[in-house]
């Protein structure tokens, strides 16, 4: 997970997803990519232009303060 390594080698043993969420102060989740047979080429591209975007650490941390901002709105 990006950037959350060292939040991740202070877990003890039978940490829970919610554990993990209070300990690094946000909520967690997971993008699934599904790949199938009316996907072309123009698909994944953009899949990769955005895997790129969110692998910046400062892109990521914008797009998460937007999300945020837009949930108090």
């Amino acid at each position: 997970m990006l950037g959350m390594e060292s939040y991740m080698e202070q877990l003890t043993s039978g940490a829970t997803h919610e554990d993990f969420e209070s300990q690094i102060g946000r909520e967690l989740g997971v993008l699934r990519i599904s790949l199938g047979i009316v996907t072309n080429f123009e698909d994944v591209w953009r899949f990769l232009a955005f895997a790129k975007l969110i692998s910046q650490r400062e892109t990521r941390t914008g797009l998460w303060d937007q999300w945020v901002a837009s949930r108090h709105a």
